[in-house]
């Protein structure tokens, strides 16, 4: 008996070693992956930098999109998680471990930026990590944070090159989500707090400079951001032209943390999500088109930029998509814009099959 036990020892102590040498592999895999995915974005920007400065085929539609309607009426459609590229099988294994539901969900994948652009695109979702004293783009650390845009200050810096490119292009509008959840994956990750928050504006002004719509210019002499946005109304597209708009995701702990003495976000360089009647209402995110249908026609007629999503988890329709569109939402996120359809052959697009177009005034 005692010779079995022992034998028996000896086998589970080859299987347990043989699963940490496993494990071990897969996270050294991963990680050069990441490395490389770092690597391969420096070298990206850099070959743009380097290349002819040619203007992008769809600036054509952007600049047919009349001056003098309001960038309130502005309609973008924009992708979700605009940074994430396709995670591999051994990596939605892992995954799965944890989150059995989740692989079935991650059937998408985004090209850079930049192409993103080029396809007419110009709104984007992008889930920001502290790292050290800088941001990563990923959807969860280690195991689904493949990515062309893993850097996200040289992702800003993309996004600024292709509007020097591109003069006249509609409004960009970034949503960023801060994200901290499987952040035990990446030791270097760091909390979301006042002074993190304070990098982000630093980033996104050193990268934009100008070209970024700041709350305290939408509020002007308004005593409050959303007296501005319900008087005055948003500027119009002719003088928003070449510019962009940064709102950071709805999550009211950081919304807190980000007004904190600023009720208006005085001195900041977002938007935020925020309920009316706030000093700070001027965007909101209303993912369910059916459910949430009621609230995003009543935030919409009140100038709020509102986000829907056309289809989320895989889960897609023509039902959706026809309610995300009649909602009144001025960006519609999907998974499946036009040229990169679903395995079922689904694509969303705004009515004509266009990427961005102006809604009627409201009656």
């Amino acid at each position: 008996m005692k010779g079995i036990a022992a034998s028996v020892g000896r086998t589970l102590g080859i299987i347990v070693l043989a699963c940490l040498l496993f494990m071990a592999a897969c996270v050294a895999a991963f990680s050069i992956q990441r490395a490389a995915d770092f690597s391969g974005q420096r070298s990206r920007l850099t070959a743009l930098r380097a290349g002819p400065a040619i203007a992008s085929a769809s600036l054509a539609y952007d600049r047919g999109l009349p001056d003098g309607a309001s960038l309130g009426r502005l309609r973008l459609l924009a992708t979700h998680n605009s940074y994430r590229r396709a995670a591999g099988p051994l990596r939605l294994f892992f995954i799965g471990l944890a989150e059995p539901g989740w692989p079935a969900k991650l059937a998408y994948s985004n090209p850079p930026l930049w192409d993103q652009l080029d396809a007419g695109l110009r709104s984007f979702e992008l889930d920001i990590r502290p790292r050290r004293s800088t941001f990563v783009l990923a959807h969860v650390p280690l195991v689904d944070d493949r990515s062309y845009e893993p850097d996200f200050p040289l992702a800003l810096q993309e996004l600024a090159l292709w509007s020097d490119r591109n003069p006249g292009h509609a409004p960009i509008i970034l949503l960023l989500e801060l994200v901290a959840d499987y952040s035990f994956l990446d030791p270097a990750l760091g909390p979301w707090d006042g002074p993190a928050l304070d990098r982000l504006d630093a980033a996104l002004r050193s990268a934009l400079g100008k070209r970024l719509i700041e709350p305290d210019e939408l509020r002007g002499a308004a005593p409050t951001l959303a007296a501005a946005l319900g008087g005055r109304g948003w500027p119009s597209l002719g003088t928003a032209r070449g510019r962009f708009i940064a709102i950071l995701h709805k999550d009211e702990a950081y919304r807190s943390l980000y007004t904190a003495g600023r009720p208006s976000l005085e001195g900041r360089a977002m938007l935020d999500c925020a309920p009316a009647p706030s000093p700070d209402a001027a965007a909101d995110v209303l993912n369910d088109p059916l459910g949430d249908a009621p609230a995003i026609r009543a935030e919409s007629a009140a100038g709020i930029l509102v986000r829907t999503r056309a289809d989320a988890d895989m889960v897609r329709g023509a039902e959706l998509l026809k309610a995300a569109l009649a909602s009144g939402a001025r960006i519609v996120s999907t998974d499946f814009p036009p040229g990169r359809p679903a395995p079922d052959g689904y694509v969303a697009a705004l009515p004509g099959g266009v990427t961005m177009d102006i809604l009627p005034p409201r009656p």
